[in-house]
Parts: structure tokens; C-alpha cells; sequence
């Protein structure tokens, strides 16, 4: 969720690798995408999208929040 100071969105970070669907950002790692195989050189687009209701309210000033993207294998 995007954080002003104290104040929270009600509504957590979207997050899509490619032409995928959006999927909410929760507490747990977010897979985003998967290769079968070995890949070199491959470009790919994270799109980030933040979800806000016709009701949420919304404070004056910046909104944040850090992620961290990793690149891992599941087998040696």
C-alpha cells in the first residue's frame, strides 16, 4: 500500500510483469513472471498500477513505497 507520513491507502500496489494480469502485493513474495527454460537478453515491462476508490480519502503531499525486485531459480 502507498504511505503519505502516518496515513495508508485502504487498497494495496498492483503489479503485472509483461501483458499479464494485475496481481495485489501483499505481505508474501509476489511471483510475477516464469521461464521455462534458459532466456538471454529479454526485455520485459513491470507495470505498477494504485487502486483508488471513488470514497478513499486522500491526503495532500507524496505517497511511497520501496520494492525490492529479486531474480532467482528455483533449481541449481
Amino acid at each position: 500500500r502507498l504511505v503519505n507520513g502516518a496515513f495508508t491507502l485502504p487498497r494495496p500496489l498492483e503489479l503485472r510483469a509483461g501483458a499479464s494480469a494485475f496481481a495485489p502485493l501483499g505481505g508474501a513474495p509476489l511471483p510475477l513472471l516464469g521461464f521455462g527454460g534458459p532466456v538471454s537478453n529479454e526485455a520485459l515491462t513491470i507495470s505498477v498500477r494504485q487502486p483508488i476508490g471513488a470514497n478513499d480519502a486522500l491526503r495532500t503531499g507524496r505517497y511511497g513505497k520501496t520494492l525490492v525486485f529479486t531474480l532467482s531459480t528455483d533449481s541449481p
